[in-house]
């Protein structure tokens, strides 16, 4: 599985949510996924407790502390990618004869008696 989040979120909404005891205090770092739980198991999980932190994000109590669940945006830094190309003619060329020396002949007759094993 993925790293989750994906990237690092430096969200306003920490401040929100600093009183509560958080499942995982790390969340807004990417990591690897420590626990998958079937839904079935959700009645079991989830306490009495749920705060909207904002109109997309909310936090719910479990057993485990509170999680946080919804969508938080943060600003994307542009990244730039640069591609170039480089070509040698003459690496080419020879590369080129050197094809046409190895290829096999039109008419190639393969005599199995004449194989080496």
């Amino acid at each position: 599985t993925n790293m989750l989040p994906s990237y690092h979120i430096n969200s306003k909404h920490w401040q929100k949510v600093s009183h509560l005891k958080l499942a995982d205090p790390n969340c807004n770092t990417p990591a690897q996924i420590d626990l998958l739980l079937g839904s079935d198991l959700i009645p079991q999980i989830i306490l009495e407790g749920i705060e909207k932190i904002s109109n997309t994000l909310l936090a719910q109590n479990t057993i485990f502390g509170w999680i946080l669940s919804g969508l938080v945006t943060e600003p994307v830094t542009t990244m730039t990618t640069q591609v170039e190309e480089i070509s040698n003619e003459y690496l080419n060329s020879q590369l080129r004869k050197f094809w046409e020396i190895e290829e096999l002949p039109p008419h190639f007759n393969h005599n199995p008696r004449r194989s080496v094993l």
